[in-house]
């Protein structure tokens, strides 16, 4: 009797955490997906490129703390990209609107494997 009793508040227990796992998850992703839809109406609420970029930091800052997002623009062709927009630490002044080459950074490997 001992036994089924202590597997039965094994059970109890099991069943109240996974309850409370599902319900954080559900919750985080509820989150992630009121931000996701404040990132579509900043998108669709300007033309103001910048003023676009600076709320999705924002927002995505909200979902992932982070120091520093670049927003970059890649030219396949050319073999070059640049940083669009910086958020967060700044390095360099002169970082935005500067070619930089592929070639030998991590960003020629993702162009090269998607």
């Amino acid at each position: 009797m001992a036994a089924l009793l202590a597997a039965g508040s094994f059970v109890v227990i099991f069943v109240e955490r996974n309850r409370k796992q599902t319900q954080m998850a559900f919750q985080a992703s509820s989150e992630e997906t009121a931000i996701v839809d404040e990132v579509v109406r900043v998108v669709i609420s300007t033309l103001d490129i910048e003023q676009v970029y600076e709320r999705f930091a924002a927002e995505v800052k909200k979902l992932v703390g982070f120091d520093r997002m670049v927003i970059g623009v890649l030219d396949r062709d050319a073999g070059y990209y640049f940083h669009q927009h910086v958020a967060g630490v700044h390095f360099d002044e002169r970082e935005t609107r500067t070619n930089v080459p592929l070639e030998g950074r991590i960003s020629e490997q993702v162009q090269r494997t998607g």
